[in-house]
C-alpha cells in the first residue's frame, strides 16, 4: 500500500482555510449591504425597525452557522490529518521491524555457535577432571583456561548481542502496539463517504500489521529461547574458570609435592597414544581461537615483513651499483641472505603484538626464525658453531613438541631425561671447550650457563616424580638459550642494515621513505638492547605460573573500577589513553625527525618528490597526532562527546590570550595546502636569504647563509613579504654595471662585455643576454650587463667569472675603466706680493 504524502493533507487544509475565509467574507458584505441599504433610506415607523431587527437576528444566526459548518470541517481535517500520519508511522516501524529482522538477526546461526560453544565446554571439562591414571599438569590447565576464556568472551559478547536484539523486538513491538491503540485512528467523520474510505485504509492496515506482529512474536521467543541456553552457559564457563584458576594456584602451591612416583618405579599413567589424542583435540582449539580473534595482527606482521624484505633488497641493490670505498664488505649477511634477515628481524620484535599466545603460535615463529638464522650462518660461521646450532634446534623443537602434550605419561618422562640429560652434557661440553673465544656474539656464553642450570635441576625433579616443575624447567632452558640466539642476532642483523645504510644513503631517498639515515646512526640504540632483555624475561616466564601471580596483583589494580562524580574508569584506560596520545605524539615527532635533513641539501630540480614528501610532511604529523588521540579516546572508552569540554577550553584560552598561537597553527595549515613555499626552497625575508629548512606547527626555520637558523613564526612568514625564489625554477636575474671612459669605441665595448659572458655554462641562453648603455655618468659612459644564472646558489660564482673576464677584454682591448679623481692645486705666495 502506497501511503498518501502528508503534504496532501496539508494542502487540502488550507484549501479549507480558504472556503471559510471566502464564507465568511460574503457573509459579512451581505450584513454590510443590507446596513448600507437601511442608513440611505428615510426614518421609518416602528413596525419597519422592528423587521430590521427580525432580519438582523437571521443575519446573525446565518454567520454562526457557517462559522459552526468551518469549525466542523477544521476538526474534521485534524483528525483525518492525525490519523494519516499515525498510519504512515505504523507502516515505517513495519519496514524497519522486517528489516532487522532480514539483516541483523539469524538465529540459526546463533543457535548452531552455542551447541558448537557448548561441545568445546565439554571437551575442556572432561580433560580438567583428575581421574585415574591421571594427574593435573600445569599446561593442560594453562591451555584449558585460555580455551575457556575465549568462548566466555565469545557467549558473553553473543549474549550482549542476543540482548540487544530482544530489546529491539520489544521496542518495535510497543511501538506497533501504541500506535494500533491510538485513540485517533477510531474517530470517524460525520460524512458517510469519507467514512468509507477511511476504513478501507484501516483494514489494509490492519492486514499488513498482522503478519509482521505474528513475525515479532516468533521472533522474541526464538531469541528467549537462545537467551534460556546461553545465560546458563555463561555462567557455567564463569564457574569453570574461576575452578580452573584455583586449581593452577594450588598446583602452584603444591610445586614442590611428590606427584609422582620415581622415574625408576612403575606409576598408572595414560598412554602415548591417549595423551596425544586428547592433546590435539585441545591444542587445535585454542590454535582456532586464536587464529579467529587475532588475524589482523598476522596481517600487520605480514606487511611488516614485506616492508622490510623490500628495504633489504632495495639496500642490497643501491649497495651493488656503488659501493663506497669505506663501506663494508658485500658479504655481509644482510646482504647476502636479506628475506631470511628481514624474517629473524620482524618476527623477533613484533611477536610480542600478540597478547598472550598459545604454545603452538610461539612455536610457528621459533620455527621460522630458526630456519632463517640457520641461512644467515651457513657459509658464516665455523662447522664447530653450525654444528651446535643445528643440534641445539633439533633438541629445542622436540622439547616444544613434548610441551604440547597436556598429560603426563611414562614414555614422556623417558623422553624428558633424555632431553634434559642431551642438552646438559653437550653444552656442558661447549662450555669447557676452546672454541667459545671464536664465538660472534659473546653474549650467547650467558644463555647457555643459564640452560645448563635449568635442565640440571629438571632432570633431578623429573626422576624425583616432580613432574610440572621438571617439564617447567626444561621448556624454560630451551626457549631461554634459543631466543636469546635470535634475539643477539636480529639486533646484529639491525646493526648491519644501519651500517650499510649509514655508507650508501647519504640522503633521503623515495625508496626508502626519505629516511635519513644520519639521524638513524649506525648502530641499534642501547634501548634495544633493554627492550629485548625484556622481551626474554617474558618469554621464559610465560612458562612459569608464578610470573602470572606476580603480575596478577598489578593486572587487578589497573584494571579495578574508579569513580570521579559521575564519570567511572580505570587506571588501564588512563594509561591506555596517555600510551596511545603519546605515542602519536612520539611518532609524529620520530617521522619529522627522521625524514628530514640535519643540513640543507639544495635540488637543481624544485618540486621533486623529495620537495614534496618534506611539504606534505606537517600534513602528516597532524594526521598521526588527530588520529592518535581520536583512538586514544575510542580505545579507553571515554566518550567522545567529552571533547567538547575541551573544545570548550580552548574556546576560552583562546579568547583569553592564545591567539597569536592559533594564528601560527593555522597559518602552517595554508602553507601546507597552498604551498606558497616549501622545504629546500630558496627564500627571502626581510632582506635575509636562505633556504627553508622546516615547515612545523608553529613556526618554520630557515638556514642562513651565514649559517644560522631563523625561526619564524608561520603568521609572519605570511603576513611578511616573502621571495621565494625557487619558484622561479631556482634561476635569477643578474646584472652587472660597469662604466668606461669617454672617448672609447662603445661598439667595441659592447662586443667585448657580450663575449666576457659568451661560453659560461651557468649562464642562460634564453632569455638572451643583453648589454644597455644607460647614461652619461660624470666620470664614465655607465653600461649594464643582464643575464639570467641557471641557478641562484651560482650567482655569486658566475658573477665573480664575468667580473674578471670584462677585465681580462677590457685590457686586452685597451678600455678604460675610469675612477673618480681630484687635483689638488696649492698655491704659494711671496712675502712681497703679500704687501
Amino acid at each position: 500500500m502506497r501511503n498518501r504524502p502528508i503534504h496532501v493533507h496539508t494542502g487540502n487544509y488550507l484549501t479549507f482555510s480558504s472556503s471559510i475565509f471566502t464564507n465568511f467574507v460574503c457573509s459579512g458584505l451581505f450584513v454590510c449591504i443590507l446596513s448600507l441599504g437601511s442608513t440611505f433610506g428615510q426614518s421609518v415607523p416602528d413596525s419597519t425597525t422592528k423587521k430590521q431587527s427580525t432580519f438582523s437576528s437571521r443575519a446573525q444566526q446565518a454567520i454562526r452557522s457557517v462559522a459552526e459548518n468551518s469549525r466542523r470541517k477544521y476538526e474534521d481535517e485534524t483528525v483525518a490529518f492525525g490519523q494519516q500520519r499515525t498510519l504512515d508511522r505504523i507502516e515505517k516501524e513495519i519496514q524497519a521491524a522486517k528489516l532487522f529482522i532480514k539483516s541483523e538477526l539469524d538465529t540459526n546461526s546463533v543457535s548452531a555457535e552455542i551447541e558448537k560453544a557448548r561441545l568445546c565446554f565439554n571437551v575442556v571439562r572432561g580433560g580438567t577432571s583428575i581421574e585415574k591414571g591421571e594427574i593435573s599438569t600445569h599446561r593442560n590447565l594453562t591451555v584449558s583456561s585460555a580455551i575457556l576464556t575465549q568462548l566466555l568472551r565469545d557467549m558473553r559478547a553473543r549474549k550482549s548481542h542476543i540482548d540487544k536484539m530482544t530489546e529491539r523486538m520489544v521496542g518495535h513491538r510497543y511501538q506497533l502496539d501504541s500506535l494500533s491503540t491510538d485513540s485517533l485512528l477510531y474517530t470517524l467523520s460525520a460524512d458517510s463517504a469519507t467514512v468509507m474510505a477511511y476504513m478501507n485504509k484501516l483494514m489494509i492496515s490492519n492486514l499488513s500489521i498482522k503478519p509482521i506482529d505474528s513475525l515479532i512474536d516468533k521472533t522474541i521467543s526464538n531469541l528467549q529461547t537462545i537467551q534460556s541456553g546461553l545465560d546458563p552457559l555463561v555462567f557455567e564457563l564463569d564457574l569453570a574458570l574461576e575452578g580452573l584458576e584455583s586449581e593452577k594456584e594450588q598446583l602452584s602451591k603444591r610445586l614442590l609435592a611428590r606427584e609422582l612416583p620415581n622415574l625408576w618405579e612403575s606409576a598408572g599413567l595414560n598412554t602415548v597414544s591417549q595423551v596425544i589424542r586428547f592433546s590435539y583435540a585441545k591444542e587445535a582449539m585454542v590454535l582456532q581461537f586464536y587464529l579467529a580473534n587475532y588475524s589482523g595482527r598476522f596481517l600487520i606482521l605480514l606487511v611488516a615483513l614485506l616492508i622490510s624484505t623490500v628495504f633489504l633488497y632495495s639496500l642490497r641493490s643501491r649497495y651493488r651499483e656503488g659501493r663506497p670505498v669505506e663501506g663494508p664488505p658485500e658479504s655481509t649477511r644482510v646482504l647476502s641472505v636479506p628475506l631470511p634477515a628481514s624474517v629473524l628481524i620482524v618476527i623477533s620484535f613484533l611477536q610480542f603484538i600478540f597478547i598472550d599466545p598459545p604454545f603452538i603460535i610461539s612455536i610457528l615463529f621459533w620455527s621460522f626464525s630458526i630456519l632463517s638464522l640457520a641461512v644467515i650462518f651457513r657459509g658464516y660461521i665455523s662447522r664447530y658453531w653450525m654444528r651446535f646450532w643445528l643440534t641445539m634446534a633439533v633438541l629445542f623443537l622436540i622439547v616444544c613438541l613434548d610441551n604440547m602434550l597436556l598429560q603426563a605419561s611414562i614414555a614422556e618422562r623417558w623422553l624428558m631425561l633424555a632431553l634434559s640429560g642431551a642438552g646438559m652434557l653437550y653444552t656442558g661440553q661447549i662450555l669447557r671447550g676452546n672454541q667459545l673465544e671464536t664465538l660472534k656474539e659473546k653474549y650467547i656464553v650467558y644463555a647457555i650457563r643459564f640452560f645448563v642450570l635449568s635442565e640440571f635441576f629438571a632432570l633431578i625433579f623429573n626422576i624425583l616424580g616432580r613432574y610440572n616443575l621438571a617439564k617447567t624447567l626444561m621448556v624454560s632452558g630451551y626457549v631461554g638459550l634459543i631466543i636469546a640466539i635470535l634475539f643477539l642476532w636480529a639486533v646484529r642483523m639491525i646493526d648491519e642494515a644501519l651500517r650499510l645504510a649509514n655508507s650508501v644513503y647519504k640522503s633521503p631517498d623515495r625508496k626508502l621513505f626519505y629516511v635519513n639515515f644520519d639521524r638513524l646512526g649506525n648502530r641499534a640504540p642501547a634501548l634495544l638492547y633493554v627492550l629485548l632483555c625484556l622481551g626474554w624475561l617474558i618469554l621464559v616466564g610465560r612458562n612459569y605460573f608464578e610470573f602470572k601471580q606476580i603480575i596478577s596483583p598489578f593486572n587487578l589494580y589497573i584494571t579495578e573500577s574508579r569513580s570521579i562524580g559521575d564519570y567511572e574508569f580505570t587506571i588501564r584506560d588512563l594509561l591506555l589513553f596517555i600510551g596511545i596520545g603519546g605515542s602519536a605524539v612520539l611518532l609524529s615527532r620520530l617521522v619529522s625527525f627522521f625524514a628530514t635533513d640535519p643540513g640543507i641539501q639544495t635540488s637543481d630540480h624544485p618540486g621533486g618528490a623529495a620537495s614534496i614528501a618534506a611539504n606534505w610532511l606537517l600534513l602528516i604529523r597532524i594526521l598521526i597526532i588527530t588520529a592518535g588521540i581520536l583512538l586514544a579516546f575510542a580505545a579507553s572508552g571515554i566518550a567522545l562527546d567529552r571533547l567538547t569540554i575541551i573544545i570548550g577550553a580552548l574556546g576560552v584560552g583562546i579568547g583569553l590570550g592564545l591567539q597569536n598561537l592559533v594564528t601560527n597553527l593555522v597559518s602552517g595549515l595554508i602553507i601546507a595546502f597552498e604551498r606558497p613555499v616549501s622545504v629546500g626552497d630558496q627564500v627571502e625575508v626581510n632582506g635575509k636569504f636562505g633556504t627553508m629548512k622546516s615547515i612545523g606547527f608553529r613556526s618554520s626555520v630557515i638556514s642562513l647563509a651565514d649559517g644560522a637558523s631563523m625561526i619564524v613564526p608561520n603568521g609572519d612568514l605570511l603576513s611578511q613579504h616573502l621571495i621565494n625564489w625557487t619558484m622561479g625554477k631556482n634561476k635569477r636575474r643578474q646584472v652587472i654595471k660597469v662604466g668606461v671612459a669617454y672617448g672609447s669605441d662603445l661598439a667595441t665595448v659592447k662586443n667585448v662585455l657580450l663575449a666576457s659572458i659568451a661560453g659560461n655554462e651557468n649562464i642562460m641562453s634564453r632569455p638572451q643576454p643583453t648589454v644597455l648603455t644607460k647614461e652619461f655618468a660624470t666620470n664614465a659612459i655607465d653600461f649594464e650587463v643582464v643575464f639570467w644564472v641557471r641557478n641562484m646558489d651560482q650567482s655569486g660564482v658566475v658573477q665573480d667569472q664575468v667580473i674578471n673576464r670584462i677585465d681580462l677584454l677590457f685590457r686586452q682591448n685597451g678600455i678604460v675603466i675610469p675612477f673618480t679623481h681630484q687635483d689638488i692645486n696649492v698655491t704659494m705666495q711671496q712675502p712681497n706680493e703679500k704687501k
